[in-house]
């Protein structure tokens, strides 16, 4: 009987321990989705800044 005991642990633990890769693994994909997304936003803000900065300089030089 302890035998069968044990086996039924270890059935319960190695379920844990395949329940918490799974969450493990996802929570690593979508750290790596928020990152790619902050990565492209921040990207993106910078363009947009760049642009900003092209069309202010645009202008000043036209009111010379």
């Amino acid at each position: 009987m302890k035998n069968r005991q044990r086996g039924v642990a270890l059935l319960m633990v190695l379920f844990i321990l395949a329940l918490m890769m799974i969450l493990a693994s996802a929570m690593t994909e979508r750290t790596a989705v928020m990152y790619q997304h902050t990565a492209v936003t921040l990207d993106n803000l910078q363009a947009r800044w760049y642009a900003l900065a092209a069309e202010n300089m645009a202008a000043a030089l036209l009111q010379r």
